[in-house]
């Protein structure tokens, strides 16, 4: 049987959080590396990250106050899930400080090329990026943020147009290459969620490019939360080709001055690809459902993808065991395919008459 194990180590640290009576409770990630920040609060299945970076940086994470965790206390949010990581263009501890400016602790980021696509000719303040290598299971992947900025009340349709984006790069499934292709849209759209995206319709001024019907996907916090306002959980995701290598930077950063912080918050565990679902039957299940015995009971196993496939889709198979492959049960290969415009693929097992009782095989 094939299996796919993802493997999740989880690290103790000491951690300083602030104002830890609230229902989010902010950490920063100073004592830890970007990979353990997205392994323990971003990553979920179906994906291996590596080569992961914050500002430009792999090491531990020494003084920056621009990358954290968060969890919520028994009391709930609204924020629309309870713990993950968060970025921020000031500290993150600004989510519940109350305050709108968190001062940047280190040597603030200026310049970004990919957000200055999304703000041409706009300068940009206070970048914070996280960006690493990642290798899907399937073929596509997704996760789960929420924008939030003290921007919302007072900035909507100005120059003070805090962005964000999730800027993709690898093969794509339809041809050609993904060069760092934003995936953080407004649904339905090919806009970057900003601050002049998703708002309440109310505009401040009359900045154009300004989008003010996209209200749906914007609400604001409970008190707990101090950022005045945010979008609703947003999934960004993208089609992939199926253990190919892939390079994504999760930036923000604040527009023409940095005094009103943003942030975004990714949902813990949501950085996925959804793997391959196994499942098994016998042909005589009366006589077990858990072994396959000679002449009389085979398996029939099940790989099965969410979506139908646009290429063939390789699983590699692992043999373990003491019984001998094309000996004591019929010949497995080393890979099996789910073929082109089809979501699964089934492997027959069958044992040999020399063979007895094969649970290990399964």
């Amino acid at each position: 049987m094939f299996k796919k194990h993802f493997l999740i180590i989880l690290f103790l640290f000491l951690l300083v959080t602030v104002n830890t009576k609230a229902q989010l409770v902010i950490a920063n990630g100073i004592g830890q590396t970007p990979q353990q920040m997205v392994q323990n609060f971003l990553l979920g299945s179906g994906v291996t990250v590596s080569n992961v970076k914050f500002n430009d940086s792999p090491n531990i994470i020494n003084i920056s106050n621009q990358i954290g965790s968060f969890h919520t206390n028994t009391n709930q949010t609204n924020l629309g899930f309870t713990n993950g990581l968060s970025i921020a263009t000031g500290g993150v501890q600004v989510a519940t400080s109350g305050v709108l400016h968190e001062i940047v602790n280190g040597i603030a980021i200026n310049s970004d090329p990919q957000l200055q696509t999304l703000k041409p000719g706009k300068a940009l303040k206070d970048v914070a990026r996280l960006e690493f290598d990642f290798i899907p299971s399937s073929d596509s992947i997704k996760f789960t943020y929420v924008f939030a900025s003290n921007e919302y009340l007072t900035a909507v349709c100005t120059d003070y147009d805090d962005v964000f984006g999730f800027f993709i790069s690898g093969p794509n499934p339809a041809g050609g290459n993904y060069t760092n292709k934003n995936i953080a849209l407004v649904p339905g759209t090919n806009l970057p969620v900003s601050i002049n995206t998703i708002n309440s319709g109310i505009p401040n001024n009359s900045v154009s490019p300004c989008f003010l019907n996209y209200t749906q996907y914007y609400h604001s916090f409970i008190p707990n939360i101090t950022y005045r306002g945010g979008t609703v959980p947003l999934i960004a995701s993208a089609k992939v080709i199926p253990c190919s290598t892939y390079h994504i930077k999760i930036a923000i950063c604040d527009v023409t001055n940095g005094i009103y912080d943003s942030g975004v918050f990714l949902k813990a565990n949501s950085f996925s690809s959804s793997p391959v679902a196994i499942t098994k039957t016998f042909t005589n299940p009366t006589v077990s459902d858990t072994s396959i015995i000679r002449g009389c009971n085979n398996a029939i196993i099940k790989f099965r993808l969410p979506n139908p496939v646009s290429i063939k889709y390789a699983i590699p198979l692992i043999k373990q065991g003491t019984a001998i492959n094309g000996v004591d049960y019929a010949s497995i290969p080393d890979t099996i395919f789910i073929p082109v415009n089809s979501d699964s693929v089934i492997l027959n097992i069958t044992a040999f008459q020399n063979a007895t009782v094969y649970p290990h095989l399964l």
